[in-house]
């Protein structure tokens, strides 16, 4: 699904707030389109394009919260934070059940099958129950209160943008990523601490936020943004696989530590999550270690200073 709706919706138009209002429209509209897929317990991709269309808005409102230098987008955020989090929630299990059910396959896996299949039931009992709390939340009720927040922070948006220094959307676009970029390059040079999983998060965030900045100007911004968003797209998804293994090695210490100190005897489960953050840990470093080949090569192609460039370019 092509989520860059906004620079598609108004291309005859460079005003900032009328260009704004479509595209944040638009965006809306993307996020909500997905809502009968998402709550089709049989689409589970139904979950993720809605979660991911709703990050979009998201971002957009925050950008140009940064622009601004304003907060008009709060109601609309905070109806869409809760969203984002119930969305979440449900798609975190749907990443580790799927992830388990490949590892079922690895030939080293005979002796831990039953276990992890015991540990995927667990997952996808807490799916139901955050899939059941999702569907009780996106009632008619909060559906019309979130629309309701959006057209009234919207009014907001378009006074602070008309108020704004920024002449066209070009300007606008130009500073949101450079202000992103800038965001996003002193997170790295600490990201080659293998254990600072905390700037591996915040990392892996700053770059969607650029990637998602660049994507939603990039008819102003020009030809070159679909590469540079692609090229972050690579460091987004290393730092995000990443991440997952840090969260599912922490729910899986705490399942060992919980097991250990109930006196119980061990069962299947303790040896197959014992495997599992094993492979977990394998795979977080094969992950780490792309991101950090990346990295490497973008230091060798001056990939930064190129954005820079064409940022620096596009805002004169």
């Amino acid at each position: 699904m092509n989520y860059k709706v906004g620079a598609a919706t108004v291309l005859n138009s460079n005003d900032p707030a009328d260009w704004f209002e479509r595209s944040l429209r638009s965006l809306f509209d993307a996020a909500f389109l997905q809502l009968p897929n998402a709550l089709d317990p049989a689409l589970i991709e139904g979950i993720h394009d809605m979660r991911v269309a709703t990050r979009r808005l998201r971002s957009a409102l925050r950008d140009i919260e940064l622009a601004v230098g304003k907060r008009p987008a709060k109601h609309a955020l905070a109806g869409l934070n809760t969203l984002a989090h119930a969305l979440g929630s449900v798609r975190d299990e749907d990443v580790a059940i799927e992830e388990m059910d490949r590892l079922l396959t690895e030939p080293g896996a005979e002796h831990v099958r039953s276990g992890i299949d015991s540990l995927i039931r667990n997952r996808r009992v807490r799916r139901e129950a955050a899939f059941n709390d999702l569907c009780r939340m996106l009632s008619v009720n909060f559906q019309q209160e979130l629309r309701h927040r959006f057209e009234t922070s919207l009014e907001l948006v378009l006074i602070e943008i008309g108020r704004s220094r920024f002449v066209d959307v070009r300007r606008f676009g130009s500073y949101i990523a450079r202000s992103r970029l800038d965001e996003l390059r002193p997170l790295l040079v600490r990201l080659y601490d293998p254990f600072d999983r905390k700037t591996l998060h915040n990392a892996r965030i700053a770059a969607k936020r650029l990637r998602y900045s660049i994507d939603m100007f990039s008819e102003h911004l020009g030809i070159a943004a679909a590469s540079f968003s692609k090229e972050i797209a690579r460091l987004q998804g290393y730092l995000g696989d990443a991440h997952d293994r840090d969260v599912w090695l922490g729910d899986l210490c705490k399942l060992i530590l919980t097991e250990k100190r109930s006196g119980r005897e061990p069962d299947g489960k303790l040896e197959a999550a014992k495997w599992l953050i094993a492979e977990f840990s394998r795979s977080r470093t094969k992950n780490f270690r792309y991101a950090l080949s990346l990295l490497s090569d973008w230091d060798r192609t001056e990939f930064f200073l190129n954005v820079e460039k064409f940022l620096r370019v596009r805002i004169v």
